[in-house]
């Protein structure tokens, strides 16, 4: 089973606000699953915006 990976926002591994993932391949070898990745949208964006502009006002 391929790993699933998560975003990292505001120092936590977070899930996609969608809730979707979506697989990526080896390009050698389109067979083989390299991972599961986030499928971000701009929800994701947006958190993760936030948590910058409120990790350079500390």
């Amino acid at each position: 089973m391929a790993q699933v990976y998560r975003n990292l926002i505001g120092g936590k591994w977070v899930e996609a606000a969608s809730g979707q993932t979506f697989a990526d391949t080896n390009p050698a070898n389109t067979e083989e699953v390299l991972g599961r990745f986030p499928r971000s949208d701009a929800r994701d964006v947006d958190a993760a915006a936030r948590a910058a502009a409120a990790a350079v006002e500390r």
